[in-house]
């Protein structure tokens, strides 16, 4: 077979004998070499003895080697060290043997980078039985061009590869195909199996090439088409779906070129099947921009698109609304029914809230049980609170999980752009804000962004930027309030106190600071921190032969939802050599009305472990005392306020003589808290309360001060104690 001529071949002139047989034969020849030499596929042909004696562009930019590199070699070098062994044996035994190879290698490129890729190796036998194999590689990342890689129109066809030439265009993993006159003159197997006919023949009898393509992509082909045919611009590369014969829809990558074939100007196709890439390039991008859980758009899709119809706004005249939605109780219905349920529900107010919208506005999922509606081309601010309200509504119809009803809420903050901000992120951010509003305003409702609103969210992100810090800095201090026995007059525990010693306020009281930390998810590394210092504190106040006070804590409903309070309670009775009974751990009165399983085993799990546990502020009127019953208490505390108004009424006496009577009758101790006076010790002695804390005995103490109060407790006694 005699070398190709250097010039592209649209520019060869027909050769003399065009109407021999021979000279047609080297005419198509000559098109499928253009074929091979712009295919989307590297490759590579080897002699009988297993030498490169040719290869193609797309092959130079894979492996970064060009044509001089290459040639005469052993394909071996390309192997790359990382390579399994196995997987490289079975291919050089399947070449030995004369067999066909697919399947995965590791190679490496000039540059020393490694890369894997399809590969397809095809044995062909000449006329004297020795075997030539075609290497396609496809799927390959292109390296940087090598300084001496040659364009496709350059590379003449080797004499040693003539004989199987044609052989390698019909193995390919390619199709190649010939278009003249609007339909397929030429295809080789490739093309017949991409599009799912039985036989090249198939593909030959179709009447027109757009019968291989998706109906709505024929009339751009066409407009390519035409456009060639004139001498006008038309891609030579692009990416276009087709149609199998079972009418299945794939995606192809096609590249065309003008040739002459049979002496009439045509044009040649390289296709390839890329709807796995496709497929994967769309999950891909659902990822990245779709929430896994509800097919919602995500927050960074969300922010796209509200800033795309903030600039159209501005174009318009109008505004754009955004409602940042907070589900009121998704937390007890994750908690209740499990994950896998409130990934349903999670999926069900999705499809609510798109009920409430226009076609054109966005509902978008931001993480957890947070969602946003973008709503565009509004003309006031009362259109959002509308669909607000229609929201509200819908989301707090009662609904059926797993056979049971539940009910949730919604808190809607809603801003409007130019009044509330000009970029996407400051709306998102100030409708944050307006919905904590609501939230914190008795919850299913909704609330504009304010300034004000924004100066609290402001100081509330410094404080907790501050809380951080303080942390770090190792400000954070406990103290220690002495409880003592109203009957003995002995010290029976102290209650952990946390302080903050702000270096430009001062020692800063937890009800400053602590609601912060639990917004922010900071108390539950600032918990663990309490429950070793306190029990390491505890362990320091045991005497022999004396009975240490115990301690007792504070802690949030937050802290019972993970492992993190079990674990610390457990190491720092471990650490410390402490009985379980010398830990107490106080919680909030509101927990009493809390059935979620994860709390009640949590709590349940520490009392079993001997730890004792006692209910704060009991009688801020969010529980009943029947609700006393619900966990293992040792104690209640009567709240300080309770104490305080006790002396000015007989009826606030009785109320705090009818706690102490119930809460005994359940054999549960009782402890007043904020004791201040003689006349309230006095009180409550005389009705029987077991315990107190207050200044009456003592402002709250190091762990240091509090080992000297003990020392020195019988002197320190309050005047006045045993009077009655």
């Amino acid at each position: 077979m005699p070398d190709l001529p250097q010039a592209p071949f649209s520019q060869i002139a027909p050769a003399p004998e065009a109407d021999t047989y021979a000279a047609a034969e080297l005419r198509a020849l000559r098109t499928l070499w253009w074929a091979v030499e712009q295919s989307p596929a590297a490759m590579m042909i080897t002699d009988a003895k297993g030498r490169i004696v040719y290869v193609n562009p797309r092959f130079s930019a894979v492996t970064g080697y060009g044509r001089l590199d290459v040639l005469g070699r052993n394909p071996r070098f390309l192997v790359s060290t990382a390579a399994d062994a196995g997987s490289h044996g079975n291919l050089w035994g399947a070449l030995r043997a004369g067999e066909d190879w697919r399947g995965i290698v590791c190679n490496r490129r000039a540059d020393g980078t490694d890369y894997e890729a399809e590969a397809a190796i095809s044995p062909v036998r000449d006329a004297n039985g020795a075997i030539t194999h075609f290497v396609t590689v496809y799927n390959g990342t292109a390296a940087t061009p090598p300084h001496d890689s040659l364009p496709p129109q350059s590379g003449p066809l080797p004499p040693q590869a003539g004989a199987p030439f044609q052989e390698l265009i019909e193995s390919a993993a390619y199709g190649v195909l010939v278009v003249g006159n609007e339909a397929p003159v030429y295809a080789n197997r490739a093309v017949a199996s991409i599009f799912g006919y039985a036989q090249v023949e198939d593909i030959l009898s179709l009447p027109s090439l757009d019968d291989l393509f998706a109906e709505d992509e024929r009339d751009r082909i066409k407009r390519y088409r035409r456009a060639r045919a004139n001498g006008l611009f038309a891609p030579k590369a692009f990416e276009c779906r087709g149609v199998r014969k079972d009418g299945t829809i794939i995606w192809l990558d096609v590249r065309v070129r003008l040739v002459m074939w049979d002496g009439v100007a045509s044009t040649c196709w390289t296709v390839s099947d890329i709807t796995l890439r496709r497929i994967y390039e769309d999950r891909l991008q659902q990822q990245a921009n779709f929430d896994p859980v509800t097919d919602l758009p995500n927050r960074s899709l969300a922010l796209d698109r509200l800033s795309a119809a903030i600039a159209t706004s501005r174009r318009r005249f109008r505004k754009v609304g955004v409602l940042f939605i907070d589900i009121d109780g998704f937390k007890s219905i994750n908690d209740t029914f499990g994950h896998s349920m409130g990934d349903r529900f999670l999926r069900h107010i999705g499809e609510l809230i798109k009920t409430c919208v226009r076609e054109e506005d966005t509902v978008a999922r931001l993480g957890g049980d947070e969602f946003t509606a973008i709503l565009p081309d509004l003309r006031s601010g009362a259109d959002a609170e509308s669909v607000g309200r229609k929201i509200i509504e819908a989301v707090s119809a009662p609904f059926r999980l797993d056979g049971r009803e539940a009910f949730v809420g919604a808190s809607i903050g809603i801003t409007i752009s130019a009044e509330d901000g000009s970029e996407a992120e400051t709306l998102l951010r100030n409708a944050d804000s307006a919905m904590y509003q609501a939230k914190t305003s008795g919850r299913n409702t909704l609330r504009f962004f304010t300034p004000e609103l924004n100066a609290r969210a402001i100081n509330r992100n410094r404080a907790a930027a501050r809380l951080r810090l303080a942390i770090e800095r190792e400000e954070l201090r406990v103290m220690y309030q002495p409880i003592v026995h109203l009957g003995t007059g002995k010290v029976l525990g102290a209650e952990a106190l946390l302080r903050w010693r702000d270096p430009e306020i001062g020692l800063v009281d937890a009800e400053h600071f602590v609601h912060v930390a639990e917004e922010t998810g900071l108390i539950v590394p600032i918990g663990t921190w309490i429950v070793a210092t306190a029990c390491r504190d505890a362990a320091s106040w045991r005497r022999p032969g004396n009975e240490a006070p115990y301690v007792s804590i504070n802690v949030c409903s937050r802290e019972f939802r993970g492992s993190a309070l079990t674990d610390a309670v457990m190491n720092g009775l471990r650490d410390n050599n402490l009985p379980a009974e010398s830990l107490h751990l106080e919680f909030a009165e509101s927990l009493l009305m809390i059935e979620l399983p994860q709390i009640v085993t949590s709590v349940r799990k520490l009392a079993s472990a001997g730890v004792r546990l006692s209910v704060d502020d009991f009688g801020s009127g969010l529980s009943s005392l029947n609700s006393l019953s619900k966990y293992p208490l040792t104690t209640i505390k009567i709240e300080s306020s309770l104490t305080r108004r006790m002396t000015a009424t007989p009826a606030q006496t009785s109320l705090v003589e009818a706690i102490i009577a119930v809460a005994h009758r359940l054999d549960i101790s009782v402890v007043a808290e904020g004791v201040e006076t003689t006349r309230q010790l006095s009180l409550l002695r005389r009705r029987a309360c077991d315990a107190a804390q207050g200044y009456v005995f003592s402002e709250p103490l190091s762990a240091e001060g509090l080992a000297d109060l003990l020392a020195t407790w019988s002197d320190r006694c309050p005047a006045g104690f045993g009077e009655s």
